[in-house]
């Protein structure tokens, strides 16, 4: 699934459009459809609910980041989260089948290697969330500096 949600930044920035596409339990969006990716939500750790009282808010909470998201509708926000529950049901399913399928052929512990790709897969997850969450700490920072050299710039001329 792949479409446009408004995604709550900061206090003075806001609401800000982004487009959002959902590929292998991980919810990727970009400022615009075909632009670089600016963030990755990894569902495999993330709590996907409407919010309690605005019918077109949801949230995404990864223990580390709670993502704040608003639809065009009602509707659209429950559809999206039902598309996210599911595909977060489908990790959880592989894992568990994964799981399954090591004690079926007589495996009695989980095989070192899976454990370590695991905990890797897990720290890569929250390794890109904190440099996501640091991206859009430094973008206004940034930007703040451009704007200030160029005004520098104006009043020496």
């Amino acid at each position: 699934m792949e479409g446009y949600l408004l995604k709550w930044v900061n206090y003075l920035w806001g609401w800000k459009r982004r487009y959002f596409i959902l590929h292998n339990g991980v919810l990727h969006y970009c400022q615009d459809k075909g632009q670089p990716h600016r963030g990755a939500i990894h569902l495999n750790v993330a709590e996907i609910a409407l919010h309690s009282r605005n019918p077109r808010r949801l949230t995404i909470d990864t223990g580390c980041t709670m993502i704040h998201l608003k639809a065009a509708s009602p509707e659209e926000a429950k559809m999206w989260v039902t598309v996210l529950r599911t595909a977060k049901d489908q990790l959880l399913e592989e894992e568990t089948i994964k799981e399954g399928s090591s004690l079926v052929t007589g495996a009695e512990e989980e095989d070192p290697m899976a454990q370590a790709l695991g905990k890797l897969a897990t720290l890569q997850a929250e390794l890109e969330e904190d440099l996501d969450a640091i991206g859009r700490s430094a973008d206004p920072l940034f930007s703040r500096a451009v704007q200030r050299s160029k005004d520098l710039k104006v009043q020496f001329r």
